[in-house]
């Protein structure tokens, strides 16, 4: 028990420049979120019994993953309290981090993380959109099968996206040759049934790049 003003003015200081020393520090294993590959794709957070306790995407696993564990203040506190208990990863590399993010909605629906909350929590706005992107709806169905998004604002991310893609498919340095891409077309209908077009040729199977802002707007009126 510190019986003056000053003495207790000077445990403070002390304490205080201690606390800043101090680094947080993880059950997970160091070297397993470092092994993660750089590469797009959706992640899992795992409990040690193998309960998923959050699912993620990202452009680079490895990258995104290890972010998590670097910031040391600022931290929120659902998110520390996931950290504290994450004692393992799985994950599934995949071509784009288009296809990651349209995986990431399936795997959330299947698993129920409960750190997932944007996607669990009730009176959610969500939508739901097309193969294509193109337009979007607030409830599932035959025109808008993919979903659910947390926000309006993620499909036009991924609109946007799936535009960058398609420009450096149709530049002759980024092209894949014909093998390539069906190969790629054919795992990512493999994954999302709902994505194949049997009917078009493999030039025609990105029509939403090609769609103007007012393209866009109407369809989105339709669906």
């Amino acid at each position: 028990m510190h019986s003056t003003w000053s003495a207790l003015q000077e445990w403070l200081v002390v304490n205080r420049a201690a606390r800043k020393r101090t680094r947080r520090v993880w059950p997970m294993p160091r070297d397993v979120r470092l092994s993660l590959p750089d590469a797009p794709g959706i992640y899992r957070m795992l409990r040690t019994n193998g309960d998923v306790l959050y699912v993620g995407k990202a452009a680079s696993l490895r990258h995104r993953v290890n972010s998590y564990f670097r910031k040391q203040h600022g931290v929120p506190e659902r998110t520390l309290e996931m950290l504290s208990q994450a004692r393992g990863i799985s994950f599934d590399v995949t071509s784009t981090a288009l296809e990651a993010a349209l995986i990431e909605a399936d795997e959330i629906k299947q698993h129920r993380p409960p750190y997932n909350v944007a996607l669990t929590i009730k009176n959610r706005a969500l939508w739901f959109a097309p193969p294509n992107l193109a337009a979007r709806s607030a409830h599932p169905s035959s025109q808008c099968p993919l979903g659910p998004f947390p926000s309006d604002g993620m499909l036009d991310e991924f609109g946007a996206l799936a535009a960058a893609e398609s420009r450096a498919l149709g530049s002759s340095r980024w092209r894949p040759d014909p093998v390539t891409f069906e190969a790629g077309y054919a795992r990512l209908c493999a994954a999302h049934p709902e994505c194949s077009r049997q009917d078009l040729g493999a030039h025609d199977r990105l029509p939403a790049a090609r769609n103007t802002p007012m393209e866009r707007r109407s369809a989105r009126a339709r669906c």
